[in-house]
């Protein structure tokens, strides 16, 4: 079995929701994260970049270019959301009955009757000049965090715990 899929019963995902539900602060009280520095070094930067949470826990990320700053949002967002980010990559490629069972049957298999078959490069340029260097940077600061996932378990939330689960790494189809 792959590494990727694994079935544990509908439970443990309403369970893992419910978790999710109570990080993102959703348990009713209002959140205020610390204002936070740390430096760390990522394979795949090419220079440095500077991410700056402020008292809300937004995140203001800092470049000197483009390639850069795309790798860093990738990473970033990956670090806080692997979870929500791994069910949106299985809505993506139609893998989403293998956590949530067969009722989701016939959502995977529209999702990958309805996934773009033309030239992605093309596609992902169509949104912006620099659309495919964009998503491509973007999604190897994601696989990039995966790695680190991947090296240290322990820095799964504990959703993928739950689950039996593993993140999967990103491909610039799964951003379409």
């Amino acid at each position: 079995m792959n590494v990727c899929q694994r079935t544990n019963g509908v439970w443990r995902f309403v369970v893992a929701v419910v978790v999710v539900a109570f990080h993102a602060g959703a348990a009713g009280r209002p959140a205020q994260a610390p204002e936070t520095s740390e430096r760390i070094a990522v394979l795949g930067l090419r220079e440095p970049v500077e991410i700056l949470r402020d008292r809300w826990g937004v995140s203001h990320i800092y470049a000197k270019n483009e390639a850069d700053l795309f790798f860093a949002q990738g990473y970033n967002v990956a670090r806080d959301r692997l979870f929500q980010l791994e069910l949106w990559r299985r809505q993506a490629t139609g893998t989403v009955a293998e956590v949530l069972g067969p009722r989701e049957l016939k959502r995977d298999i529209g999702n990958r009757l309805f996934s773009h078959r033309g030239d992605l490069t093309e596609e992902l340029n169509w949104y912006h000049p620099h659309g495919a260097a964009i998503v491509e940077a973007f999604v190897s600061g994601i696989n990039a965090y995966i790695g680190e996932t991947e090296r240290n378990p322990a820095l799964l939330t504990p959703e993928f715990q739950m689950l039996g689960l593993r993140p999967c790494k990103w491909t610039p189809a799964v951003v379409i």
